[in-house]
């Protein structure tokens, strides 16, 4: 496992901010993990990992901070809800909240 793959959100936010790591860095480090175990796990329905990089791209090129605004750009971010659980449906996956 990757050393940033290891760490909570706000250490991750941390070293965004100071410039111990680019957002590219934690994503690419995260989509690494992912492709290790998802065999194993058998979880992702649908992989949105080109969005997730191309975000963080912008993110490492223009040091603007992650914000609502740019989360917005991710299709289906945030758009629906799951009727039984309430669980946030991001293009047909739902994450706990």
């Amino acid at each position: 496992m990757h050393e940033l793959t290891g760490l909570g959100a706000a250490e991750l936010a941390r070293r965004i901010r100071t410039g111990d790591a680019s957002p590219l860095e934690v994503v690419d480090a995260h989509l690494k993990w992912i492709a290790e175990v998802e065999p194993r796990i058998n979880a992702l329905v649908t992989a949105a990992f080109y969005v997730a990089r191309r975000m963080a791209r912008r993110q490492t090129d223009t040091g603007v901070p992650p914000d609502s605004a740019a989360a917005s750009r991710c299709p289906g971010h945030g758009q629906r809800r799951d009727r039984r659980s309430g669980a946030a449906v991001h293009r047909g996956l739902a994450f706990s909240v």
